[in-house]
């Protein structure tokens, strides 16, 4: 079973990452709408 907790201390990372790339697209998201106002 060390494979499986392999995949899922793997996909935790994904979760991470994909967490802090949604934060930074949401940050460059609102500066863009601001300057489109």
């Amino acid at each position: 079973m060390a494979s499986g907790q392999l995949f899922n201390s793997l996909l935790d990372n994904l979760g991470i990452l994909a967490r802090a790339k949604a934060r930074m697209y949401f940050r460059l998201y609102g500066k863009a709408k601001l300057r489109l106002r």
